[in-house]
């Protein structure tokens, strides 16, 4: 999987989100249903042994049903993040995180929401700081769905930048986020603080 491992949205917040926004409660709560029915099926398949061509073929074409039913809450959480880093301030987040969410009460698909939101979605995405938001639960709903949520270990190399010269690389926005992300740090803190930090609400109990 590719994407910034420190910008992304919490599952239950894409959720929430996207039931706060919706005039037809009942019919987002319906969809969220179905994800995670599909994503049942799918896990079923994910942990059976596979000791031939055909074990494998049904194992990717089950990745490939589950990474279609979520890829709408995927594109949910890349629009949140679009709202904090295509705004300056607080105010202009939330009045740009509403006008995206508004967009879902006429797009049922990701491809539409995607269509209708290029331009904010695209400078999010591709722009002069281009992020690839990884929203970790979605990514990874195996992991997050069994009995010990999380990821048994992490095994990384994370870079040293001093926190100062994160905004001189990344821009004054991300680091803004890092500290709406990991509470009670500074903008002076150490990119490598943050990748620790990340690591352990992502990890299971007895995970390391």
């Amino acid at each position: 999987k590719c994407g910034d491992s420190l910008v992304g949205m919490e599952r239950s917040e894409i959720e929430k989100a996207l039931k706060g926004a919706s005039l037809q409660r009942d019919l987002q709560i319906a969809y969220l249903n179905q994800v995670r029915q599909q994503e049942a099926r799918s896990f079923a398949l994910f942990h059976a042994d596979s000791r031939s061509d055909a074990d494998d073929a049904q194992k990717r074409q089950a990745l490939d049903a589950l990474n279609a039913s979520t890829a709408y809450l995927r594109t949910v959480g890349d629009l949140l993040v679009a709202a904090f880093f295509n705004g300056k301030k607080p105010k202009d987040r939330e009045e740009l995180k509403q006008l995206y969410l508004a967009a879902t009460l006429q797009h049922s698909s990701a491809e539409e929401l995607d269509a209708e939101l290029a331009e904010p979605l695209e400078r999010l995405r591709e722009g002069e700081k281009g992020i690839q938001p990884l929203h970790w639960q979605l990514t990874f709903p195996d992991v997050f769905g069994r009995v010990q949520p999380g990821f048994d270990v992490f095994v990384g190399n994370p870079p040293f930048v001093g926190g100062k010269r994160i905004s001189e690389i990344q821009g004054d926005i991300y680091n803004s986020w890092l500290a709406c992300l990991h509470a009670d740090t500074n903008k002076n803190a150490d990119l490598v603080a943050h990748f620790f930090r990340r690591c352990f609400p992502l990890l299971r109990s007895e995970g390391s």
